[in-house]
């Protein structure tokens, strides 16, 4: 799913401090005036799979923004891996954002080793379930891939504009007629580009956001054309099934729900405009399995047609998709025997930054195998990145060993043991569940890596979490402060040594201007995070190192590197092991950030792992600078 805030799924807001708290801050934004509109979500098909399998309520994404995201979920690596990279100097941009690619594609510098070419390309869970057999299929939204330059013309508007409604003319069907044969080679081009990542079957497939085709007239959702396409995969899959010609078979369903446009940028338009062009005729109806859009456009209240809107519409067209799906394995009698996963590639909620939006939504049912009504704590820190080791693991494959993509091994684990309550290392057979009083000391995973822009993220389950932001030295500043000077002659970090009780020491830094002293304006900090405004939600969202605590402080609005030295400390340990331990797509080590401290300086403070005494303090000990009242509101 797309863009999908914690709080659309009322299951999360119900069991859940932090979709509640996002919850209450939308309606305080745009209260509720126009019936259902922004104000109930309802999402019947995706809420009855946690009774009927898992939820996470700690389940994580990488990075906040579509194709990062997209691209770990799709390999198990992290973003940095990617062929086609921003984190290291062999890449061509200084961060990680959109430039995260399953291979490396022409118009830039090969980074490869001399004589490699520029054949450089990730596997996909698609390709490493395909080579055991089984039948792929790739439904929606890829955008991990630069279009096709043919496609690039006609989406500019170039070729024309795809018209209907009032404005068909015998003039406007011969010019939709010959835009048509044009558009169409290009999207055949574009589905060949995903069966080669390793899918048998490629449909309703969309290059990007569909807001990006807006000139070419397909600046519309067309969720039935997405789900008449799943199903279609379905039914083939069934079919080889039976005939023994598949072992099995994996579906990537990526609906472009709910990103921008608004609901009514597809709910009002013609049935027939989709990313694939025009239609001859609408998707069939009992052949997509989803609801008439009248249905949908009853939850709108008094809006008209045209109101761009992240609302409730939008919220359960997307939820009939999930429900067509379901329905269908249902009729083919393949749920038992299915693992479903449902999550979405970040929040629209803190879209760009480290913060809310690398949270998501994610459910999982497997009635043959998984136990229903099981709830995870937020503490059971999940990534997206353990899909494809979890899937994988499902398969039987993982028996083989732990299969390598993109320069080194999967970044994650698979969830089984935790789902089916194995007993993992260091566990004994009564522990195997991660229980929810077991908050410090919790076997499943002590804390979690993000990265994003120029910025870099440890998150520990006790809810401590890191954000750091670091410039290369090579870095180009593009601002009216300082354009086209690099980075180290236009900012000026100054490092502060902060004393612990015990005599040892942490940093903390303050970047500023040099020309001004002024502090460091965040439209620096990397494509992907100036382009969302968040630092209306996030006060310390130019800090160059910013210490939250996500439980204590919902709105993490408070930064505690200066009130909680040994916090900082603790989590800048973690922060540099993860970092150091980070590897290219050529195995070459990512230097994620500055680190002052010498190896032995940082031994003061343990090794490997945090000391679960640092990070349990009582409250007082990080509140000496606050008065009660803000103590008690904050960290108790």
């Amino acid at each position: 799913m797309d863009d999908v805030d914690l709080e659309r799924v009322p299951l999360f807001a119900e069991q859940d401090a932090g979709a509640a708290a996002q919850l209450a801050e939308l309606r305080s934004r745009r209260p509720c005036s126009t019936g259902m509109s922004n104000c109930s979500y309802d999402t019947p098909n995706l809420s009855s799979l946690g009774p009927s399998g898992a939820v996470f309520l700690g389940a994580h994404v990488p990075a906040s923004v579509c194709t990062p995201s997209r691209y770990a979920i799709l390999t198990g690596r992290l973003p940095s891996s990617a062929p086609f990279n921003a984190a290291t100097a062999r890449g061509r941009f200084g961060d990680v954002s959109w430039n995260t690619y399953l291979r490396w594609s022409g118009g830039y510098p090969c980074p490869a080793p001399s004589g490699a070419g520029c054949t450089r390309a990730s596997g996909t869970l698609g390709s490493l379930l395909q080579r055991s057999g089984y039948f792929t299929g790739f439904v929606g939204k890829f955008h991990l891939a630069r279009r096709p330059h043919s496609m690039e013309e006609f989406m500019r508007g170039e070729h024309g504009r795809f018209v209907t409604g009032e404005e068909m003319t015998p003039e406007a069907v011969a010019a939709n007629d010959a835009l048509s044969a044009g558009y169409g080679a290009t999207v055949i081009e574009l589905e060949a580009a995903v069966r080669e990542a390793g899918f048998n079957f490629s449909g309703a497939v969309e290059s990007g956001n569909v807001i990006d085709s807006q000139h070419l007239g397909l600046g519309v959702h067309n969720a039935e054309w997405e789900a008449e396409a799943a199903l279609r995969f379905l039914q083939t899959a069934s079919s080889h099934l039976t005939s023994r010609a598949a072992a099995g078979f994996y579906l990537h369903f990526c609906t472009t729900l709910t990103h921008a446009p608004g609901a009514y940028g597809g709910l009002c338009a013609d049935e027939r405009l989709c990313e694939g062009g025009l239609l001859s005729a609408p998707p069939d109806s009992p052949s997509h399995r989803m609801p008439p859009r009248s249905s949908l456009l009853a939850l709108a209240g008094s809006q008209p047609c045209g109101w761009e809107e992240y609302d409730a519409p939008h919220t359960a067209w997307m939820d009939a998709q999930v429900g067509a799906v379901l329905a269908e394995l249902r009729s083919l009698q393949l749920e038992q025997d299915t693992l479903l996963i449902a999550l979405s590639d970040h929040q629209r909620y803190g879209k760009g930054a480290l913060y809310h939006g690398v949270r998501t939504p994610m459910m999982l049912q497997w009635p043959a195998r998984i136990a229903p009504g099981q709830t995870f704590a937020a503490h059971t820190l999940v990534s997206s990145l353990d899909l494809v080791p979890t899937v994988l693991d499902a398969a039987g494959l993982l028996s083989r060993g732990v299969p390598a993509n993109a320069g080194g091994p999967l970044d994650g684990r698979s969830l089984l043991p935790l789902l089916e309550k194995r007993t993992l290392p260091g566990m004994s057979a009564g522990d195997a569940r991660d229980s929810a009083d077991d908050l410090v000391n919790s076997p499943w995973r002590e804390a979690l890596w993000l990265e994003l822009g120029f910025s870099t993220s440890v998150k520990h389950r006790t809810g401590w979490q890191l954000v750091s932001t670091v410039f290369p030295p090579s870095l180009v500043l593009n601002v009216p402060q300082a354009r086209h000077t690099p980075f180290y002659q236009a900012v000026r970090c100054d490092w502060q040594r902060l004393g612990l009780q015990d005599g040892g020491f942490t940093h903390a830094r303050e970047c500023h201007w040099r020309d001004s002293g002024a502090n460091l304006s965040l439209s620096v900090f990397g494509l992907a995070a100036s382009r969302f405004d968040d630092e209306h939600l996030y006060p310390q969202y130019s800090a160059p190192d910013a210490l939250v605590h996500t439980i204590a402080d919902r709105q993490m609005a408070t930064v505690w590197q200066h009130t909680c030295p040994r916090q900082m400390a603790c989590m800048q340990l973690l922060l540099r092991e993860r970092a150091l331990a980070r590897t290219d797509f050529d195995g070459a080590p990512i230097a994620f950030g500055i680190y002052t401290a010498t190896a032995e300086e940082w031994a003061l403070f343990h090794s490997g792992t945090c000391d679960t005494r640092v990070l349990s303090l009582p409250p007082q000990r990080c509140n000496a600078s606050l008065s009660a009242e803000d103590g008690r509101g904050n960290a108790t």
